[in-house]
């Protein structure tokens, strides 16, 4: 990612020195941006190392978080012992990561607690690791990253009951009342083939991806 430098926005002027002034601003804020389309051909990987294997706590349409119509839709949680190594599912670069945070639990209050890498697709989607562990994030911000890249730790900081990474695929939205992001379903690659839905319960095996596997 190259540096796009800064761009003055206001200029504040003290006109009159002798009477008091004070101002206020508000800002939002998205990651990347606006405008891409997904690829729906495209296949990603599990966010861990080949030949591990992780059970899957929570898929689509969980109903502790990742409940149908909610932004966390299409997520998947993978159970990890803290500090477990955390793979990027598709190359891409490094739009966002915290991991300053060592705060979680099984409340929402817990929400914005997470640490977390977020990582912008070819294609414009983007991708999001979350729970990692304070101090975990092993890439910076504008990084260009390989498939299969160890990039985190794994941890349980945020919202979380336990120790796992949650990873999804999402889409912004460029609207100012609601979500500003769609979940996206993904093709996943494993030892057990191309899946298009994991099973909750289930256990799967990582693999190192092929070139003509991927297309974002």
């Amino acid at each position: 990612m190259k540096d796009q430098g800064t761009v003055d926005l206001p200029t504040l002027r003290i006109l009159d020195p002798r009477s008091a002034w004070h101002y206020h601003y508000e800002y939002s804020w998205k990651y990347g941006l606006r405008g891409a389309v997904p690829d729906p051909d495209a296949v990603d990987r599990v966010p861990y190392g080949a030949n591990e294997r992780h059970v899957l706590i929570q898929g689509y349409r969980g109903t502790f978080s990742h409940q149908a119509g909610s932004i966390n839709e299409y997520a998947y949680d993978f159970a990890m012992p803290v500090g477990t190594t955390v793979c990027a599912a598709c190359e891409g670069v490094v739009i966002g990561e915290r991991d300053d945070s060592d705060v979680g639990g099984a409340s929402p209050v817990f929400r914005k607690s997470a640490n977390y890498v977020v990582i912008r697709h070819r294609d414009g989607a983007r991708a999001e690791y979350l729970h990692l562990k304070k101090g975990g994030v092993l890439v910076s911000l504008g990084a260009d990253i390989d498939s299969d890249q160890p990039i985190a730790l794994s941890g349980a900081t945020g919202f979380t009951t336990r120790p796992h990474v949650h990873f999804a695929v999402f889409h912004l939205l460029d609207r100012s009342n609601g979500p500003d992001r769609e979940s996206l379903p993904v093709a996943v690659s494993t030892k057990e083939g191309i899946l298009r839905s994991l099973v909750q319960g289930s256990e799967y095996r990582g693999r190192y991806s092929r070139s003509t596997e991927w297309s974002r």
